[in-house]
């Protein structure tokens, strides 16, 4: 299996089922000892299952009016472990199956048709279509705002911000512009909604934001409009904490093209919140417990840090209104998003399967009862999910915030602390399947990324081998590469320095 390492295509070949018998045999013994392909597969699982991007013929008109959904939203933690059961393989955490199915919150806008929209999708349809681009626009960053023409590339400093980050500053305000940003992005992740009536505009919206690790750009979102799929508004938030809102400009004088008038200047009327402000929200969410995964949004914009909850039951977003209630420079939304009726939809409990083959015959052995092997795996799964949330919220302040603030190191410590501790316990909690883990050296050099992938690894391990009923392989395979990635795991907390 030499050479896989640069030969990336033998992997995702392997992923697709297209290699000969001979060659799939010499790449699963490959990932057995090899971290860094384990690691890459499991990116591209992941970015497979995220990514569809298949374009579909027409793009469907927006949704009907919808189910009103708080009545149930109270009921979801009794149907959890039934969720858990049958949730998407690769899926970091319960919640994320749950959100998916009440809202348009991930990489596609389920239709009242049936039909499915991508961001891809869209955002083809506005390019082949885009018309002449508003003649002005209206720039806004943290320090000024100023209208320029639409066409023009001037002001140096933000052009060499633009021009890093491979996004087009002569006409940025073009569907095709952030197109063609995206496709560049080998990791993405995507959400497309779609707005009402938003402030200060009447009709209905698309608004595209996708998020990435790589680069000079951690996030862009575009609003589009739906009757004709032109862009309005666009938001580039920089990796460096620096960001830029873009809208679109109507009915304005004409003045000189490619000059931002000095007159035109104006100052933001109250300083703008901080990465200090935003990190305060983070602490508040985190007395709660509400920065575990739950549907909750932050973004720091040039008049506050905006709070976009979804989906919350009522005494949840009365939790939130305490928490947060008291901080400077927050506003709150809470949206309350409705299902999409779809024909053909099936509760979890009807399409629900046991899960079958080498490894559960195995535990029914060691435990003596189906009752004791559901216990079993839903303690196994809880906890494995319990340590991928805290890897992920991990991941998330390592990506949003860059000065060491001491409320940073003090998040970072306790979720780190808390997943060690995880880590510990799923260990014990496998043991009569695997035997135990002996305690690994730190691994090196490891940070809030390569954490999370560990995490991923064994989560989706553990998911395949304890609750998916297809599971075909030999036991004692699945059970030594569950060892290895726990081993992977624990060596990953202990090296990770917060």
């Amino acid at each position: 299996m030499s050479g896989v390492h640069s030969e990336e295509l033998v992997l995702l070949s392997y992923l697709d089922g297209e290699l000969d018998a001979k060659r799939t045999d010499e790449v699963r013994k490959h990932l057995d000892s090899c971290y860094e392909c384990r690691a890459f597969l499991t990116e591209a699982r992941a970015t497979l299952r995220m990514h569809d991007e298949a374009v579909r013929g027409s793009l469907p008109a927006p949704p009907r009016a919808w189910a009103e959904l708080r009545p149930l939203l109270d009921d979801l933690d009794a149907e959890r472990r039934q969720l858990r059961r049958t949730r998407p393989l690769f899926q970091p955490a319960w919640w994320a199956a749950a959100a998916a199915a009440i809202a348009m919150v991930a990489i596609v806008l389920r239709l009242s048709t049936g039909q499915t929209v991508s961001a891809a999708e869209l955002l083809a349809k506005a390019s082949a279509q885009e018309a002449a681009p508003a003649e002005r626009i209206e720039v806004r960053t943290s320090k000024r705002s100023f209208i320029r023409a639409a066409r023009y590339g001037g002001d140096p400093e933000l052009a060499a911000m633009f021009r890093l980050a491979n996004f087009d500053w002569e006409r940025p305000l073009r569907a095709r512009a952030f197109a063609e940003w995206r496709n560049g992005l080998s990791e993405k992740h995507d959400e497309v909604r779609v707005l009402q009536n938003p402030a200060a505009r009447k009709g209905s919206y698309y608004r595209i934001t996708t998020k990435t690790p790589e680069g000079g750009l951690s996030e862009v979102s575009v609003t589009i409009r739906a009757a004709d799929l032109r862009p309005v508004e666009e938001r580039f938030q920089f990796r460096n904490s620096e960001w830029v809102e873009i809208s679109e400009i109507a009915d304005q004088p004409t003045q000189d093209p490619g000059v931002a008038p000095p007159s035109l200047a104006k100052p933001n009327p109250s300083p703008a919140p901080t990465e200090a402000d935003e990190l305060r929200v983070f602490e508040a969410l985190h007395r709660i417990g509400a920065d575990l995964g739950e549907p909750i949004e932050v973004r720091r914009n040039a008049a506050s840090v905006e709070v976009t909850v979804l989906g919350a039951s009522a005494s949840r977003e009365r939790e939130i209104r305490d928490a947060i209630g008291g901080l400077p420079h927050v506003s709150l939304r809470i949206e309350q998003p409705q299902a999409v009726r779809g024909p053909g939809n099936q509760s979890a409990e009807a399409s629900a399967e046991t899960p079958s083959g080498p490894v559960h015959s195995r535990l029914l052995r060691l435990m003596g009862s189906a009752a004791n092997v559901d216990a079993f795996t839903n303690a196994a799964l809880e906890t494995s999910e319990g340590i991928l949330a805290r890897a992920h919220a991990l991941r998330q302040l390592a990506d949003r915030f860059s000065e060491p603030h001491d409320t940073l190191v003090n998040l970072t410590a306790d979720h780190h602390r808390a997943l060690r501790d995880g880590v510990a316990r799923l260990n014990g909690i496998l043991q009569p399947l695997t035997g135990g883990v002996e305690a690994q050296r730190p691994a090196t050099t490891v940070d809030a990324r390569a954490l999370l992938g560990a995490a991923q690894r064994l989560d989706t391990l553990l998911t395949l081998a304890l609750a998916s009923p297809n599971q075909r392989d030999e036991a004692d395979e699945v059970v030594a590469r569950i060892r290895r990635a726990l081993a992977d795991l624990e060596g990953a907390s202990l090296g990770f320095k917060p």
